[in-house]
């Protein structure tokens, strides 16, 4: 009998847990609740149930919707406690930017995981919200660390290894961070998932968890009344055409997927990978931020645009996400299609975590407060080195890059992208900035080359930014990497378009990574996850 079912994540609990929530008759995004409740468990680099995310879904009806469950920031700076945020420096990944980790109380903001999780399931789950919690409390009793969450904790040590709380979790021995296939166990959260399958999200944001997340980030700036005033968000996706398949993504406050679909905007059907280059550089955000200061009445720069011009509907786009407060984030994604004809896709983040653990609740909080770039310019922000740019009572924008596509005889595919590492200069991002990249590159496969979607999701990546220069007012230079296995005629051209593009061994997790199913208009599904982060695809 073929498959009728299939999900794709980035670790293998959470691809077995959204597995078997389809086989027990539960939706796409029944899968995909179970699938980020794991992540909780068993990504603690990436995921967190004090984090947030953003769910794509398309539903059988054809209609598409996107739910936003980001972090808030706190609704008032109380500027007598940002001392409360610790810069620690942090080892970087291979080819990634050296940067500090902000931590401690002043970079949690206030989380909306558990109240987003909580309304998708009431909207379109079918089943207990209990059965979708089951896997994840499993594998916070005991679950072995993947490799590549091994090297994520490795990579950031100083947050993982900075408070006694943390060091319980995740040391197997005083001095020395778990390594891959020891046993992590975490019973206090085990208990905090049960009581949260139980109660529902009112008792996560204003219950007994609320009060000691609040008591916990008291020296910063969160508060009892920020985390219960959190409130998910439905919205109409920004769509476009590309080739007959049609391309949504959230409209917003997630920026990955507006910042791919603009890049593929600029891309004319055919052309190489220095193509792709170029409208991946053109379409990042410094080089957004001077296009719009220049249209808003800046002087403009005089010498000529290497890169590819961007329509005024494109600025416009751009402008009405440029007042979030960007924080760069690495994360874990999740796809699901089911027998029904829904699909959907869940990213997730919980940026570096804040350094410590929450008492008696075995949860790390994030640290997305302390992920917003600072603001060099503002005043006395180089003397406590704090992140200037969020803005009180706004929602945050993560590098997250969840996407859904559809083509004229019915064909649905839902991708999502989260990880990858930015370029020094390249604006907000850190890690997760590679995400809208890989994400371009794996809908570049699909849609104009017609893929199947293993070879898209595999096939070499690159990566391009404008990078901000204080010689180049208006008009960023590019920078480039590529994975070093593409075909020689392939590589040469890319680097006599790019002399100074970095090459990078092929495999590594500088990329990001990219999950992603496909429903045939037949019922039969595929599913394939990105081999750089031991991604998963089950179907069935």
């Amino acid at each position: 009998m073929p498959a009728r079912h299939a999900v794709s994540a980035g670790h293998p609990l959470m691809a077995e847990a959204a597995a078997r929530a389809l086989a027990q008759g539960g939706s796409a995004v029944d899968a995909c609740v179970s699938g980020a409740l794991v992540a909780c468990a068993a990504e603690p680099a990436l995921a967190g149930l004090f984090g947030g995310g953003v769910l794509l879904t398309r539903e059988p009806s054809g209609r598409v919707r996107a739910l936003d469950f980001l972090a808030d920031a706190p609704r008032v700076r109380r500027p007598e406690r940002e001392r409360a945020l610790v810069e620690l420096a942090t080892v970087p990944a291979p080819f990634a930017p050296a940067r500090p980790l902000r931590l401690g109380p002043a970079a949690i903001a206030a989380p909306g995981l558990a109240p987003g999780l909580a309304e998708a399931h009431a909207r379109l789950g079918r089943l207990p919200f209990a059965e979708l919690a089951a896997p994840a409390i499993e594998a916070a009793r005991a679950a072995p660390l993947s490799a590549p969450q091994a090297a994520a904790l490795a990579r950031l040590a100083p947050a993982f290894g900075a408070a006694p709380g943390i060091r319980a979790l995740f040391h197997a021995e005083p001095d020395r961070l778990a390594q891959a296939g020891e046993i992590l166990r975490n019973p206090a959260l085990a208990d905090l998932l049960d009581a949260f399958a139980a109660e529902g999200a009112r008792f996560m944001q204003e219950g007994e968890p609320a009060a000691m997340l609040a008591e916990f980030a008291a020296a910063g700036h969160l508060t009892r009344a920020d985390i219960a005033a959190v409130a998910p968000a439905w919205s109409e996706p920004r769509q476009a055409l590309r080739g007959g398949a049609r391309i949504s993504v959230p409209a917003g406050p997630s920026l990955g997927g507006t910042l791919a679909a603009l890049a593929l905007g600029l891309l004319p059907a055919g052309k190489g990978l220095e193509a792709l280059a170029r409208a991946l550089a053109a379409a990042s955000a410094p080089r957004l931020d001077a296009l719009r200061a220049e249209a808003s009445g800046a002087a403009p720069d005089p010498r000529p645009d290497p890169l590819p011009p961007l329509a005024p509907e494109a600025l416009s786009a751009w402008a009405a996400l440029a007042p979030a407060s960007r924080a760069g984030s690495d994360g874990t994604a999740v796809a699901a299609a089911d027998g029904a004809g829904m699909a959907a896709v869940l990213v997730l983040t919980n940026g570096a975590g804040c350094g410590d653990a929450v008492p008696g609740l075995g949860v790390v909080p994030n640290n997305l407060l302390g992920e917003v770039a600072p603001d060099l310019s503002a005043p006395g922000a180089r003397d406590v080195e704090l992140p200037e740019t969020w803005v009180p009572g706004r929602r945050l924008a993560a590098a997250l890059a969840p996407a859904l596509v559809e083509w004229p005889d019915g064909t649905v595919a839902a991708l999502g992208a989260a990880g990858g590492v930015g370029f020094p200069g390249a604006g907000a991002g850190g890690d997760g900035a590679g995400a809208r990249a890989a994400l371009a590159c794996a809908l570049a496969g699909l849609v104009d080359r017609r893929e199947p979607l293993d070879i898209a999701l595999a096939a070499p990546r690159i990566d391009a930014a404008a990078v901000a220069d204080p010689a180049a007012r208006h008009r960023p230079p590019p920078a480039l990497r590529f994975e070093d296995d593409l075909p020689e005629r392939a590589r040469d051209a890319l680097l006599a378009a790019f002399p100074e593009a970095e090459p990078v061994p092929a495999g590594l997790p500088v990329f990001g990574a990219v999950h992603a199913v496909r429903r045939a208009p037949s019922g039969a599904v595929e599913a394939a996850g990105d081999p750089r982060r031991d991604g998963r695809a089950l179907t069935g």
